[in-house]
């Protein structure tokens, strides 16, 4: 168990498809609290990888120094507490020494914890990498979490520069590991991914993934997703049908203990540098993938639906506002209905690259644009959006370059909350009733809020109702 309490490290912020079709609301997003490390030291880089599974999250900061020495790394993690996320300890490795770069990737489900170190040195040689796998303890008495070191995964034929933990995810009983510069087929840098299997608290190798057709620096494993039956590899430097640096993405299925190639996904138009699949998240059969240089850098993100075995593309997501070079598609979450995509280069509030981050919401069977998220004290290039991860009602976004009293470049990460009902009578609670705040006084309501026989949903019961009122009568 690696514990350590935090006591000064949070700062008080004001309030501010193809094969299916679901409909969210949107309420107006609130900015919960900024954290930061508990003594941000210069360049230590807090925030450059987030992480969040309900009620429990973590932040990276890659390049911090402690025990182990300079640029080990730590990993900070904090529990929800109300409204409000406090400290609830940091994360050094068992093993930790200077330059591993502990916490340059994280990845959370449930009460596990993945933390990428790609520059470990360990058996397989120098800066081959490892990641390490956490459970996260809930403590009832003062309501936070502890860390138990479950396993250090090492890839099975890994060696030195493979930089192994520079993709990680996890899933209840799986993770995935890539290792963007493995050599193999006579090639340099193509790269692969590793996927691993527990059994109880122990984790154990049970696949290696790589290209049919590896070629130089594809960097294959440099972003990864799973989920109990898929894996999803990204390989933003390949080459797509004659096209440099276009890259891809590679979809595989497990049936029993064997991942099959499923599909290349791409997207629709390759293009030369775009860099597609430096980022990827997953969601039940919906993907995003990143493409941060798309048009010289403005950048994109690309939904894909699956249907049985091909991902379609479903939607291609900008920033209304975008420009060159916003990096738009650096950072990518998804879960359900609900995206978001970090620009770490968005310019706004008269700075440059103070970044954002942009949540879209699939509704009516299209992906909208929804709200933009910025930092309410954002400066110039704290590239805020550098990373992003979502779940529930809570966003979690990293600025990696922020500022903090004699830190230059410590970073933070901002907490936001996306409630699902908003106070929209204005009576200070949020509840049913603001689902038709202006309903007539005694029409009779459901327990939803809405009144009965609303059958389209608009707050009114008229006209438009009546042929789903007759076919309720008639039981059809």
């Amino acid at each position: 168990m690696f514990r350590t309490f935090l006591v000064s490290s949070i700062v008080p912020m004001s309030l501010v498809g193809l094969c299916t079709s679901t409909s969210h609301g949107q309420c107006a997003p609130q900015e919960l609290v900024k954290v930061i490390a508990p003594s941000p030291a210069a360049f230590d880089w807090f925030g450059y990888a987030v992480a969040i599974s309900g009620d429990v999250a973590a932040v990276g900061a890659w390049m911090d120094d402690n025990v182990g020495g300079s640029d080990a790394g730590s990993v900070y993690l904090y529990a929800r507490q109300g409204n409000n996320w406090v400290p609830s300890g940091v994360i050094v490795a068992f093993d930790a020494a200077g330059g591993d770069f502990f916490g340059q990737t994280l990845a959370m489900n449930g009460n596990r914890l993945i933390v990428g170190a790609r520059s470990d040195d360990n058996a397989a040689g120098v800066d081959a990498g490892a990641a390490y796998i956490y459970r996260l303890d809930f403590e009832p008495i003062d309501m936070t979490y502890s860390a138990v070191l479950e396993a250090k995964l090492i890839g099975s034929d890994t060696i030195a520069g493979d930089n192994f933990g520079l993709g990680v995810a996890i899933t209840t009983d799986y993770a995935i590991v890539g290792a963007p510069q493995h050599d193999y087929g006579g090639k340099s840098n193509p790269g692969a991914a590793y996927v691993f299997l527990r059994s109880g608290t122990s984790w154990s190798q049970q696949a290696k993934l790589t290209l049919p057709d590896p070629a130089d620096e594809d960097s294959y494993g440099f972003a990864v997703a799973i989920s109990s039956t898929t894996a999803l590899v990204g390989a933003w430097r390949r080459e797509v049908d004659g096209v440099s640096d276009a890259g891809a993405v590679f979809a595989y299925a497990r049936s029993g203990t064997t991942w099959t190639l499923q599909s290349r996904i791409a997207s629709c138009q390759s293009i030369s540098f775009n860099n597609f699949g430096a980022a990827i998240a997953l969601s039940g059969d919906r993907a995003i993938v990143g493409a941060f240089n798309h048009a010289s850098g403005l950048g994109a993100a690309y939904v894909f639906a699956r249907c049985g075995t091909t991902w379609n593309q479903e939607a291609q997501l900008g920033a209304i506002d975008g420009a060159t070079p916003d990096n738009f598609g650096i950072s990518v979450a998804i879960e359900g209905d609900r995206a978001l995509v970090g620009a770490q280069r968005n310019a706004h509030s008269s700075g440059s690259e103070n970044g954002a981050a942009y949540m879209y919401v699939f509704d009516e069977g299209v992906w909208k644009s929804g709200t933009k998220l910025t930092a309410s004290d954002t400066m110039s290039t704290d590239e805020f959006g550098v990373s992003v991860a979502f779940s529930n009602e809570t966003a979690l976004i990293g600025a990696w370059r922020d500022n903090n009293p004699g830190a230059v470049d410590s970073g933070s990460a901002y907490f936001f909350d996306f409630p699902t009902i908003c106070d929209t009578d204005g009576d200070g609670i949020p509840d049913v009733i603001d689902a038709c705040p202006n309903s007539p006084p005694g029409l009779p309501v459901a327990v939803d809020g809405r009144p009965l026989r609303d059958c389209n949903n608009d707050c009114n019961v008229d006209g438009l109702d009546v042929e789903c009122i007759v076919a309720e009568i008639l039981g059809k």
